[in-house]
């Protein structure tokens, strides 16, 4: 017969085990998020962030970003456990974006992937499996990253063991791509403001030649509309002859 304080002392270490994970999820998440609002111009420490917070919630498991680069794909970060293996999967870094390789499949389609065992999908990969083969990688888990809209990149988790993430470990890689998702909509954005910003400048610098100054200071400081209206004034015309006039302006510069 089951002894009820062994069932009990296994139930509550697996409730630690899981309020652990769970703490160690959002501790992640927060220290991604706290990257992505101190890096507005620049999306890298986000990336790298992401990388080194897998390592703590995917242990023994190597984690990269690959972006799209044009018809190549570059290494935008990547971490793991083993130097040499991190370093022998960065060397294979630009590859071509084909659809038949792993990371064509997830960025030219959006959509995510969990390969629970690569060499069973050697024939769907037939250009890309062989590599993540021979970087001693068994079990692939890829989520898009987009831009815009668009899909630009992929955040993968590599192991050498086999099977599929659980459902827990796949939505926190979710969350970590949605997270550079919002470092690169920052950027985005950014760029927009900036060329904008120059548009403007160069419009005022090209309307202050045609409108006399005070005039075209009060508009950009706003004390004044630049609306076409009409007003009625009470207005005083004087009319004056210069002699020689003619004569003179034709001595002066126009």
């Amino acid at each position: 017969m089951p002894d009820p304080l062994n069932k009990t002392a296994e139930a509550l270490k697996a409730l630690e085990i899981q309020l652990k994970e769970a703490l160690d999820r959002q501790v992640a998440t927060a220290k991604i998020l706290d990257v992505v609002n101190s890096s507005i111009k620049d999306p890298q420490p986000v990336f790298n962030s992401i990388v080194e917070a897998g390592q703590t919630l995917f242990p023994k498991s190597t984690i990269s970003i690959g972006l799209r680069e044009g018809k190549k794909l570059i290494l935008g970060a990547i971490s793991g456990p083993e130097p040499a293996g991190v370093e022998a999967w960065r060397r294979r870094f630009p590859a071509p974006l084909h659809p038949e390789t792993i990371h064509g499949h997830v960025i030219l389609n959006g959509k995510a992937i969990d390969l629970p065992d690569v060499a069973a999908a050697q024939d769907q990969f037939r250009i890309g499996a062989g590599n993540f083969l021979a970087s001693g990688a068994r079990a692939v888990t890829m989520v898009p990253i987009s831009q815009g809209g668009q899909t630009v990149g992929a955040l993968a988790v590599l192991r050498h063991s086999i099977g599929k993430l659980q459902t827990e470990q796949f939505d926190i890689l979710k969350t970590f791509a949605a997270q550079a998702n919002i470092a690169l909509d920052n950027l985005h954005l950014l760029n927009q403001m900036r060329e904008a910003n120059e548009t403007l400048e160069n419009v005022s610098k090209q309307l202050a030649k045609y409108m006399p100054p005070q005039l075209y200071r009060s508009i950009i400081a706003g004390n004044q509309q630049a609306a076409i209206e009409s007003r009625r004034r009470k207005l005083t015309i004087f009319f004056s002859d210069i002699v020689d006039f003619s004569e003179i302006t034709d001595q002066l510069e126009a």
